[in-house]
C-alpha cells in the first residue's frame, strides 16, 4: 500500500493540487447506523466544527468538507460563515436487489439537491442515476464494509457496484491495510473488457450510472469521527493552472471539477489497532461527558435482540457510573484534552496526589505533541496511552495488596449498613439502585465506624480508568479482528492477498 502511495504522489505537479480530506465528521453526525447507538442516543462523535477545521488547518488541507451521515448541515453552516467549503454527505443507501445498505459519498451538491438525495437513498440505482445526471461525484466508502448483512453478499454484488460506481475509497483512513489494499487491487484488475463481462452478467449497461464507465477513480479520506487524525489520509485535486483559477473561482467549483472528471490521488496513511484504539478512547471520553441517559423503558421498547439491549444497558450504565467519580471525571476530561492539545488544567493538576503524577506528564506530552505536528502526535498518542495504561494497573494492583493486607475483621465491614449504603458502596448501577434503594438512616450517617466505603478508598480511581483504557483496546482489536472472516473470503473470491491458515 505504501508504493501505491508513493506512485499517486507523483500522479500530478504539487503546485496545482488542492489537498483535502474527502471524508470526516463532526457532531451533526448525530444518528448512527448501529442500532444500539440509536437504542442509547448516542451520536457518532461529539467534535464540533470549528474544533474539526482548526485540525483541518493544522493538518495542511487547502479546502475542508464534512461528511456527515446523511446531512451537509455542517457545511451549509461553515457556508453561511464565509467559509469555501466543499458541500458534502455520507449517504446510507439502500441496494434492492441485495438487500444491504452500503455508504456513498457525495459532493458539490445544493440544498435543494439534497432533499432529492434524502429521498432517493432508499434506492441505490435512482441515487447513483439523479447524481450523474446532475454531475454530482459520488464515491462508495470503504467498499468493503456493508451493513444488513451477516456474512459477505454474492459476488455478484461487487461485480454490479463496481460497474455502477465510478469512485471508489480505496484509502480509508480509519481501516486497515488489508481491507484498503483488497480492493484496490480487485480494481486494478479490471479491464475494459472484464467491466463489459460484468455488466453483462449483472444486467446494466457500463454507461448507465457512470460518465466514464471503462475509468475508475480511486479516493482518500481519513474517515475520522474524532478529529484525532483528520487530515492523515486525504486526496490531491488536480486543477491545472490552479494558481490563476483560485483568483476568481471558489475552490470548491474547482473540487467538484476535478473529482467530476477523475483528477484525483490518495495521499497519505491507513490505520492500525492503536490508532483507532486512541480514537475509541477519545469516543468513551466524549460519551463520559455527553451522553444523557436514553432511560430504561426506552431500551426495553426500542427494537433489537435482547442482547443488543443488554450491551446498551451496560454501556450506558457505565457512563453515567463514570460520573459518580470525580477523580475518574477529571482523569477524563484531562485525557479528552489531551488529545485534542490541551494540557491538563491548574486544578487537575493540584488535586493530584504523587502517586499519578506520571499520568498527568504524560497526558502534558500528548497535549504537546498534538501541536509539534501530526506525526509526532501520532507517535506520542501510541506511546503514551500505554504507558499511562500500566501506570493506572499498577497503582491499583499496589493499593489493592497494601488494603487488602490491613484488612482484618472481614466480616464487620458491613456492620450496621442499610440495603441502600450497601447497593452505594458496591457501585450497583443507576437503574437497579433506584429501584432497590431507600432513605439513609440519619443516625447512620452521623456514625463513625468502620466501613465498605473506607475500605474502598482509593480503588475506584485508577480500577475504573484501567477499565476504560482496556476496554477502549479491546474495542479495537474487535473491530479490526472482527471484519477478518469477511476479507478473507474476498481475498479468496478475489484470488490475492489471502492470510495464511496457521495452527496456533
Amino acid at each position: 500500500m505504501e508504493r501505491f502511495v508513493e506512485e499517486q504522489s507523483h500522479r500530478f505537479p504539487k503546485e496545482d493540487c488542492l489537498r483535502i480530506d474527502l471524508h470526516c465528521h463532526d457532531f451533526n453526525s448525530d444518528v448512527p447506523d448501529e442500532i444500539i447507538g440509536r437504542m442509547t442516543r448516542s451520536r457518532e462523535t461529539w467534535l464540533e466544527t470549528k474544533t474539526l477545521i482548526s485540525a483541518l488547518k493544522r493538518s495542511g488541507m487547502d479546502l475542508f468538507t464534512v461528511t456527515n451521515h446523511n446531512n451537509a448541515r455542517s457545511c451549509w453552516a461553515l457556508k453561511e460563515q464565509g467559509h469555501d467549503v466543499l458541500a458534502a454527505a455520507e449517504f446510507t443507501c439502500f441496494v434492492p436487489d441485495f438487500e444491504v445498505y452500503i455508504h456513498v459519498l457525495t459532493y458539490g451538491f445544493s440544498p435543494q439537491q439534497e432533499e432529492h438525495l434524502q429521498r432517493l437513498r432508499g434506492n441505490l440505482y435512482e441515487f447513483l442515476e439523479f447524481a450523474n445526471w446532475n454531475q454530482i461525484p459520488t464515491a462508495w466508502a470503504h467498499p468493503l464494509y456493508v451493513y444488513g448483512m451477516s456474512g459477505l453478499p454474492p459476488m455478484a454484488f461487487w461485480e454490479k457496484l463496481t460497474v455502477v460506481f465510478q469512485r471508489f475509497e480505496v484509502l480509508n483512513g480509519h481501516r486497515d491495510a488489508w481491507q484498503n489494499l483488497l480492493f484496490k487491487t480487485w480494481l486494478e484488475s479490471l479491464d475494459r473488457q472484464k467491466i463489459e463481462e460484468m455488466a453483462k452478467r449483472s444486467g446494466v449497461a457500463p454507461g448507465e450510472f457512470c460518465s466514464r464507465p471503462y475509468e475508475k477513480d480511486m479516493l482518500g479520506g481519513s474517515d475520522c469521527h474524532m478529529g484525532l487524525f483528520v487530515g492523515s489520509c486525504g486526496s490531491h485535486l488536480y486543477v491545472p493552472n490552479l494558481r490563476e483559477l483560485r483568483e476568481h473561482t471558489s475552490l470548491e467549483s474547482l473540487a467538484r471539477q476535478a473529482l467530476w472528471t477523475g483528477r484525483v490521488a490518495p495521499f497519505g496513511r491507513y490505520s492500525d489497532e492503536r490508532r483507532i484504539a486512541a480514537a475509541l478512547l477519545d469516543y468513551y471520553c466524549q460519551a463520559q461527558m455527553n451522553l444523557e441517559d436514553a432511560g430504561l423503558i426506552r431500551l426495553l421498547l426500542h427494537r433489537g435482540t435482547a442482547s443488543q439491549k443488554l450491551v446498551a444497558y451496560a454501556f450506558t450504565n457505565a457512563v453515567l457510573e463514570l460520573r459518580r467519580h470525580k477523580m475518574t471525571s477529571r482523569f477524563i476530561k484531562a485525557a479528552h484534552g489531551a488529545l485534542h492539545g490541551k494540557s491538563p488544567g491548574f486544578v487537575t493538576k493540584w488535586v493530584s496526589n504523587r502517586s499519578i503524577r506520571p499520568v498527568i506528564q504524560e497526558l502534558e506530552h500528548i497535549a504537546s505533541s498534538r501541536r509539534a505536528g501530526p506525526i509526532e502526535f501520532e507517535e506520542a498518542v501510541i506511546e503514551g496511552i500505554p504507558k499511562v495504561q500500566r501506570h493506572l494497573a499498577s497503582l491499583f494492583a499496589k493499593r489493592l495488596t497494601t488494603k487488602v493486607e490491613k484488612l482484618n475483621g472481614a466480616a464487620s465491614i458491613a456492620e450496621g449498613k442499610s440495603a441502600a449504603e450497601l447497593i452505594e458502596d458496591f457501585e450497583i448501577p443507576i437503574h437497579f439502585r433506584a429501584m432497590l434503594g431507600s432513605r439513609r438512616d440519619s443516625k447512620a450517617k452521623q456514625g463513625d465506624k468502620k466501613n465498605l466505603s473506607e475500605w474502598m478508598d482509593g480503588l475506584p480511581f485508577p480500577a475504573l480508568a484501567t477499565a476504560l483504557l482496556v476496554t477502549s483496546q479491546f474495542s479495537a482489536a474487535k473491530t479490526m479482528f472482527g471484519s477478518r472472516p469477511i476479507l478473507q473470503e474476498f481475498s479468496e473470491r478475489v484470488g490475492a492477498y489471502q492470510h495464511p491458515e496457521r495452527a496456533l
